[in-house]
């Protein structure tokens, strides 16, 4: 008899690490699950060992060794070896809460294609944590395109392993991971692609998932094709909202905030690479061509939210082309930080 749930974990390099995130799999009060465990051609004897010992501990745990193909063709391999009637995701090094899957199926079993949950950030280096609310309370949407942009603003489709999706929309829908992507933006361009085919979307506000940040993450490096997915972010953003017909004026406060995270991302993440002005510049004018719609003088002096309405005056400097005072805005944050 097949497993309720397939969890696809891609393993590289993994090392002792690898014993946390399975154990926590290991230890979920929920039991009627499969680990698919994806080797993606690591090179060292431990995480290979680690690996097969945990496929013998336990008749859940699956283990398949492939050549190396980056996340995105592991995660697509672990696709086709999954049998579960929905399909949840791990990183390698992050951790499942105890009780995530006998928190998550009772919702997931009332015919939502995905369930969405909340989770905390973690950095590995400093212990700093960050708590991603999915929803102050339990939600379900069913008029998807209403909902978009709410979703948008709510970070409802950055990351996979904190969402589980029930396998029939990915087989309806064809779904797979675009290999293209090596260094990140894959998740994004997962969930933003499958959201037109789902009808049914319940959100948990429960922490449920940890991630962690770590230095030798794929999310920690710096380069340049992670610089400009900021961009094509904000490019997806709106194929979704035209594919959909979604009315942009009922909900243009969502999507003017948005992008200003997306600049903000972008800018921060550029001069931590120690991008020129000119670098920088064409990256600004690629998003700024981008915004659909741009942030008005009452949406930025009426935001309770100092933090915010700054953003949104970034966003408005950067929409009126003046992109040299972002850049030296952010230039000195980065060194007052490294002080």
């Amino acid at each position: 008899m097949n497993p309720l749930v397939s969890i696809i974990m891609p393993v590289y390099n993994t090392g002792e690490l690898l014993r946390q995130t399975i154990g926590s799999i290991l230890n979920q009060t929920y039991d009627d699950w499969e680990l698919v465990v994806v080797d993606d051609g690591s090179t060292d004897e431990c995480t290979i060992k680690i690996c097969d010992e945990f496929r013998t501990s336990d008749f859940r745990i699956k283990v398949f060794h492939k050549t190396n193909g980056g996340i995105c063709d592991a995660r697509n391999f672990g696709l086709c070896k999954a049998s579960g009637r929905y399909v949840a995701f791990c990183d390698h090094d992050d951790e499942y809460a105890g009780c995530l899957l006998e928190k998550a199926l009772p919702y997931i079993l009332r015919g939502v294609d995905i369930l969405h949950f909340s989770h905390r950030s973690v950095y590995h280096n400093n212990g700093k944590e960050l708590l991603f609310k999915a929803t102050d309370h339990i939600r379900f949407v069913i008029n998807t395109s209403d909902s978009f942009l709410s979703l948008v603003k709510n970070h409802f489709f950055e990351s996979i392993w904190c969402s589980i999706y029930n396998r029939t929309l990915l087989e309806d829908s064809s779904m797979m991971f675009d290999t293209a992507y090596k260094f990140g933006g894959e998740d994004f361009d997962f969930n933003i692609r499958i959201f037109p085919h789902a009808s049914k979307i319940m959100l948990l506000p429960d922490i449920l998932y940890t991630h962690y940040y770590r230095d030798t993450s794929t999310s920690s490096n710096l380069r340049d094709d992670i610089l400009w997915n900021f961009v094509v972010k904000q490019k997806k953003i709106n194929s979704v909202i035209k594919t959909l017909q979604i009315d942009l004026s009922q909900n243009v406060e969502d999507y003017v905030k948005y992008s200003a995270e997306i600049m903000v991302s972008m800018l921060s993440y550029g001069v931590r690479m120690k991008k020129s002005y000119d670098e920088m510049k064409k990256l600004m004018y690629a998003l700024d061509s981008q915004i659909l719609a741009k942030p008005t003088v009452p949406l930025i002096l009426y935001d309770r939210n100092v933090k915010e309405a700054f953003t949104l005056l970034l966003l408005w400097v950067l929409t009126k082309h003046l992109y040299g005072l972002p850049y030296v805005f952010f230039c000195c944050i980065n060194k007052f930080r490294k002080k």
